[in-house]
Parts: structure tokens; sequence; C-alpha cells
């Protein structure tokens, strides 16, 4: 072998140890890379902004989920609003889904199930109040199947109050039951998620903010406001909040934890 000189130069002949070495080194960066979960690929994504009586219609079914205490959760929320009950099925609600089809199913690393269909769910249900002191109901879902038009796993849920601190929404605070009592306590999560994702959007979005979240204006009639506002922006993040930045949701509908 020669040098760019044109001159001769040795030639280096590896041992048998520094052989098996380099082999060594390569089959274990060939099993790290077969380790590594696939990255998933999207093939479609849509949305669906629910009228108040689809929205409805999804959170008659959280009642149905025991680990959501919605009973209880929702007299907590009707005594912050000053009232003696609430009947969800009287409130005024807007929602939106986000459903995301993959390319082909991957294993999701954090549960070991295949997932070809991703769909995340977020509603929004007034409870009432008076203005600087309005209550609502969020309430989050996530759904997957093995393949698009498969039948759906069992979905995780999750429930909070949202309730005005003296002004608007944008400075309301985000509770949830303390375990084994009825008392509400702080949560951090969904709202404020929503909120910083918005945050994010363009500027006829962000000049909008301030109106759309008004004392006055009761939970569902200001995110309704922001969906006109911000568009298909405030229906990516409203599926964004619902994710718990877990290794599929991240890749399926981006993660606003953060």
């Amino acid at each position: 072998m020669k040098d760019r000189f044109g001159m001769r130069r040795p030639v280096r002949v590896m041992d048998d140890a520094e052989v098996a070495g380099r082999r060594g080194r390569h089959s274990i960066h060939r099993e790290r890379e077969m380790e590594m979960p696939e990255k998933p690929l999207t093939a479609q994504e849509s949305v669906t902004l629910l009228s108040a009586e689809a929205a409805l219609e999804r959170w008659r079914s959280f009642a149905t989920d025991p680990g959501l205490r919605m009973s209880e959760l929702q007299q907590a929320a009707a005594e912050q609003a000053g009232l003696s009950a609430f009947n969800a099925s009287e409130s005024s609600a807007a929602g939106s889904e986000f459903r995301t089809v993959l390319q082909q199913p991957v294993t999701d690393r954090d549960t070991g199930s295949s997932v070809g269909e991703y769909t995340t769910g977020l509603l929004f249900l007034d409870v009432g109040g008076a203005d600087g002191e309005r209550v609502g109901l969020i309430g989050s879902s996530v759904a997957t199947s093995a393949a698009a038009g498969a039948a759906a796993d069992p979905p995780r849920r999750a429930v909070r109050v949202l309730m005005q601190q003296g002004g608007g929404w944008d400075t309301a605070m985000e509770f949830t039951l303390e375990e084994g009592s009825n008392t509400l306590v702080p949560a951090d999560g969904l709202w404020d998620a929503f909120k910083a994702c918005i945050g994010r959007c363009s500027g006829p979005c962000l000049a909008a903010l301030p109106g759309c979240l008004a004392v006055s204006a009761a939970l569902p009639a200001a995110v309704a406001c922001l969906a006109i506002a911000c568009g298909a922006c405030a229906a990516r993040c409203a599926a964004c909040a619902v994710c718990d930045c877990s290794w599929l949701c991240s890749f399926a509908v981006g993660c606003c934890h953060q």
C-alpha cells in the first residue's frame, strides 16, 4: 500500500484478540440497534370538534369508570360553585378528539401493547358560579387500538376541577380529589399544559387569548372561542395536553408538559 507521495507504507495486521474485540463491539452495536424501539411514523391525522351534545355524550361514559369517583368529584365542584347539586346532562360542554393512524403498528415501549391507532380526547363542562369564581370540569381520555379500525383497548381517563381565582380562566387553578377523602387538592396538568401550548400558537391566536379567557365566560365558551381563533393549533394543543410524555404519545401527538 502506498501513501499520497507514492511511498510504500507498512500494513498493520491485527492480531486475533483485536479482531475479536472489534467484532464484539460491532455485535453489541447491532444488538442495541435492534433493542431500540422503532420510531412511529404517522400515516394520517384527523381532528373532530365535538358539538355540545357529542361532548356531553362522551362525558356520560366517564361516569361508568369507577376509578374516577365522578359522583364525588361533581358534587365537590358544585359546592365550590355555590350549588347544592350538579346535573351534567343540563350543562354546556365542548371538546375535541385527535386521531393518529400510524403507518404500521408499533410496540409501545411503556405498555408492551401493539398500537396502530392513537386517539386522545379533551372535554370541558361548565359547572357554574359567579364571575371570578366560576367552576368547570375537564376530562381527558386516551384510547389505542392494534390497527386502524380495530376495537380499541379500554381508554385511560382523568378528570379535573378547574376554578377561577378571582380573575379569568388564564389564572384558574386545577384540582382533584385527595386520595381517601372528598377534599379537593391542587393538581398540575391538563389546563396548564393546554394554555402553555396555546401560547406558542400564531399571532391572531395570541391576540384572542385575553378575550377568550375572560372572567365572564363559562369554560366551554372560553374553549370554543380559542378553537375559532386558533384553529388546528388549538386542537393539537388539546391533544398534546393529554399526553403524559410517555414514549408513544410524545411521537403521536407531542408533549406539552415541559
